[in-house]
């Protein structure tokens, strides 16, 4: 008894119904996944019942994350590093956080101060916006609101799959270093990171392996761009 709510030319790659029940938002793509028109990558929205979708994004990037405001009025979305930009002619450039009034399409860039490439996000139950930031060999979880940030898991490594509880204050990611592998993480608050658990243990042979010695290291660039590696 499967009933048809929209049409596209174009593979739905992406689904997102709004909390509220009163939208649905999709994202297409290319159904040959070869990344060559920019065009083929927006976002509509369609009423639960079905009808004509409404196209929202007009724009030359690839957004990604499709995720709605607790008031199912505005859509959060990112474009990863190397995907396009919304904001004018394609272009490359770091990852870019948004927000967008599903109703007009208006959008907002989130973390515009951040120097460094945004990587994935997740929208807490006040509707704040968690956020894991890559700059140079280190990705941390930051608290962004408008074009500011404050760093909220700075612990060394990367953090990377973050999703918060729809209420309440709970939290799990990601962690790991040069060192330790991948491990899912929970905090019972979103200020409580320092004393978050893992709550997985993969791979416990690789501490019983001889651990690499590293530290990061710094060069300017021909065009003065500072880069770090290891």
């Amino acid at each position: 008894e499967a009933q048809v709510l929209a049409h596209s030319k174009l593979e739905i790659a992406e689904i997102a119904p709004s909390p509220t029940g009163e939208q649905i938002a999709f994202e297409t793509g290319p159904v040959s996944h070869r990344e060559e028109n920019p065009a083929d990558y927006e976002m509509f929205v369609v009423a639960p019942h079905g009808g004509d979708a409404r196209q929202v994004t007009h724009n030359q990037g690839l957004e990604s994350h499709l995720t709605w405001s607790k008031e199912g009025k505005r859509i959060y979305f990112e474009v990863h590093a190397g995907g396009g930009s919304i904001e004018g002619p394609y272009r490359d450039v770091q990852g870019r956080l948004y927000v967008m009034d599903a109703a007009t399409g208006a959008f907002t860039r989130l973390g515009a101060a951040f120097e460094g490439s945004w990587d994935d996000f997740t929208v807490t139950s006040d509707d704040g916006v968690l956020a894991c930031g890559l700059t140079g060999t280190e990705e941390h979880l930051y608290r962004v609101e408008k074009a500011k940030f404050e760093t909220v898991g700075n612990d060394p490594g990367t953090y990377a799959k973050v999703n918060a509880a729809r209420d309440g204050q709970g939290l799990i990611f990601t962690h790991s270093t040069i060192n330790s592998p991948t491990q899912v993480y929970f905090a019972d608050e979103r200020t409580g990171l320092p004393g978050a658990k893992a709550i997985t243990a993969f791979n416990p042979v690789f501490a019983e392996q001889a651990q690499v010695e590293w530290e990061p290291y710094k060069w300017t660039s021909k065009d003065g761009t500072s880069v770090e590696g290891v």
